[in-house]
């Protein structure tokens, strides 16, 4: 009998590089098994979804997969995207991309501390690099309590009678299902181990993937107790919606395994909003994009409604800014810690100096509270005067509120452009800052970006330009 084309690929990956057009499904069951096989693969046979699908279970199975992706077949924003997923498979792939972020490098450390090696310090600022530590610090000790209270027993078959190592195994694998990461197959015989991993995944069926399984009839055994137990959608190619929804229903993190384009729009709607039922996190692994935006709105608000802290895996872009912040708002309610995450501002700024060395200054801002796109979600205590409606205008503002005003003495009676000033623009979660190039210092940068939340947390990218046309000349250019 002719063994099918999957059959031989499942039992070595690697032949994929042999095979003349490859479909969608024979590529996905090499990359499950060796993620480095995604260099075999050509992205025109396939659409950038199925490349983009293709490309995350490579780096699932193997971090360094990240390599040898083609870069071309990402939108600028489904890069950034891209790379954000793959630290948060593990950290540590900071060290394969060059075009960071504050938003990358933050959850990179968040998942790794030791990621924090790999922060190419030149991209940050100093203010933002020890966020960085601080976050590397907060997981460190993150860690030291997960491993204080999940010591891994520390058990050897020589210090014991036969049989002992068997029925310790058996008590602790009963006892938490983890533990049978700790034990050592070689010591237990063939039944009494496929035994302990049936119960172990009858208590977590994603544990199936952790599990060393070398026999193909055991691993079929096994795949089918995992499915019945909310786990193992990540090794099937051709996925059945009703199977997939009963395992999403017992655990929502499997939503992550699902392949959109198997489904009608109506189906991956209702595999979505299980798995947020379930898990209101899981919102992190809805594609959007394959989403109408009514029904995007609505798993972000169950989620969000299970927990107000959730509204971090909410692509604002997708929702009215109101809302959004209603969200913030309530998050802000349970846990005023939430703050420094939330407060992104766009607006106008002075520097108030009256040396040229810039020896001695002051930060005059002026904010407005906005999201990630700029967007105001926030009325603020000064008209926006600017045309667009959406901002200040320099010389308008200090006119009607600080010239004269006996508030902002002594430098109230200068005009709007003896002191060198700038702005902040946001869009497309990206903040750009226009300066007059005299303030071109890193403290006064820190300052900025501290005043007008501009923080890894808050936004993707900062850039910085140095004006210096007429439009920002300030009383430093007249002295030259």
């Amino acid at each position: 009998m002719k063994i099918p084309l999957i059959a031989k690929v499942m039992k070595n990956p690697s032949i994929l590089g042999g095979i003349e057009n490859p479909s969608f499904d024979i590529c996905m069951a090499a990359l499950v098994l060796d993620g480095m096989c995604v260099k075999y693969i050509d992205p025109s046979l396939f659409t950038r979804r199925e490349y983009h699908s293709m490309c995350e279970a490579a780096v699932r199975q193997n971090l360094e997969a990240f390599t040898k992706i083609n870069r071309e077949r990402f939108s600028s924003l489904k890069w950034d995207n891209f790379k954000l997923f793959t630290v948060r498979q593990n950290g540590l792939a900071l060290r394969w991309i060059n075009e960071q972020t504050p938003e990358i490098c933050l959850a990179a450390v968040q998942n790794n501390s030791k990621a924090l090696q790999f922060v190419d310090k030149s991209l940050c600022s100093s203010r933002c690099y020890n966020l960085l530590k601080k976050a590397a610090d907060e997981k460190i000790k993150e860690n030291k309590i997960k491993a204080k209270n999940k010591k891994k027993p520390k058990i050897h078959p020589k210090f014991l009678a036969d049989n002992q190592y068997s029925e310790l195994c058996f008590y602790f694998v009963k006892k938490e299902h983890h533990y049978i990461n700790y034990f050592e197959k070689k010591y237990l015989s063939g039944n009494d181990w496929l035994e302990l991993c049936k119960i172990a995944i009858r208590k977590k069926g994603e544990i199936l993937y952790f599990i060393d399984i070398s026999s193909e009839t055991n691993f079929q055994e096994l795949h089918q107790l995992a499915l019945k137990n909310g786990g193992g959608l990540k090794y099937i190619y051709k996925q059945d919606y009703k199977q997939c929804l009963s395992v999403i229903n017992k655990n929502g993190s499997e939503l992550s395994f699902i392949r959109p384009n198997q489904f009608t729009n109506e189906q991956y709607f209702n595999l979505c909003k299980a798995a947020v039922e379930n898990n209101g996190k899981s919102l992190f692994s809805v594609d959007d994009e394959e989403l109408e935006q009514k029904q995007y709105q609505e798993l972000c608000e169950t989620s969000v409604k299970s927990f107000h802290g959730n509204f971090q895996f909410v692509n604002n872009e997708k929702i009215p800014s109101n809302l959004y912040h209603t969200w913030c708002k309530k998050a802000l309610d349970d846990n005023p810690g939430w703050i420094d995450d939330l407060i992104l501002h766009s607006g106008i700024f002075w520097v108030i100096t009256e040396t040229s060395e810039l020896t001695n200054w002051k930060l005059l801002a002026f904010e407005i509270p906005c999201d990630r796109n700029g967007n105001v979600i926030e009325e603020t205590h000064i008209m926006l005067n600017a045309k667009s409606g959406s901002t200040y205008n320099h010389k308008k503002l200090w006119e009607n509120e600080i010239k004269n005003n006996t508030a902002h003495k002594p430098y109230n009676k200068k005009d709007y452009n003896y002191y060198p000033r700038g702005r902040i623009d946001i869009s497309n979660n990206k903040a750009t800052i226009y300066l007059n190039p005299h303030i071109n210092i890193p403290e006064i940068i820190d300052e900025i970006k501290q005043k007008f939340g501009l923080l890894p947390q808050n936004i993707s990218m900062v850039r910085t330009v140095f004006d210096g046309s007429k439009h920002y000349e300030c009383f430093l250019d007249w002295l030259t």
